[in-house]
């Protein structure tokens, strides 16, 4: 990448080292889905890495500044000051900003509503990306949590979906009826209908 620092591979590990070919880490992380997106293109940059199947994020100086302790983190890269990162720990959903604090603590069952999180990996990704609110869910019912970690809604949708729209309206649904919430978090749409679609 453009910082000098170069990820470099042998025997199933990598590392990193710098334009010199000085050691930044040893070959200690593990191959992971997106290991070959991994370079630095801001100096306030953390990287994602793996070993032994936990997931953390490391400096340019190598420095593990959030500790892998992770089953999962979504982001290949964090900034220090505006990103955010849906991560899993032991099996539960959580929202990690790039300080390394769980703004939104791993204590929830999903990250949107049709199944486990790896399922929506599209949808969620897209979410963060835009800084639309995310729901999380647990014991059945979902809220939608902010990008600073606030929860904006009450736990009362059974369905949670994506923002959509020039007007950013997200699909939800309360029992049998569906209805649109803003990105705020205001039912505009009270749940009314006995089916509804995306903007």
């Amino acid at each position: 990448g453009s910082s000098g620092i170069a990820y470099v591979q042998l025997r199933g590990t990598y590392g990193f080292i710098d334009s010199a070919g000085n050691e930044i880490t040893k070959l200690k992380y593990h191959l992971s889905e997106s290991t070959d997106l991994i370079y630095w293109e801001e100096n306030d940059m953390l990287v994602r890495v793996c070993r032994n199947r936990k997931y953390g994020y490391i400096d340019q100086c190598g420095n593990e500044v959030i500790p892998l302790e992770y089953d999962f983190c979504e982001k290949d890269k964090l900034q220090y000051s505006v990103s955010t990162t849906v991560v899993m720990k032991d099996g539960k959903y959580g929202l990690l900003d790039g300080n390394g604090v769980e703004i939104v603590p791993c204590i929830y069952d999903n990250v949107c509503s049709g199944g486990a999180y790896r399922d929506n990996y599209e949808y969620t990704s897209h979410a963060i990306a835009e800084g639309d609110p995310i729901p999380f869910g647990i014991n059945g019912k979902f809220a939608y949590f902010d990008r600073f970690g606030k929860r904006i809604t009450q736990f009362k949708y059974d369905e949670a979906g994506p923002f959509r729209g020039f007007d950013r309206r997200a699909l939800v649904k309360v029992g049998d009826k569906y209805g649109y919430i803003d990105i705020d978090g205001k039912e505009i749409v009270p749940p009314t209908f006995e089916n509804a679609y995306s903007f």
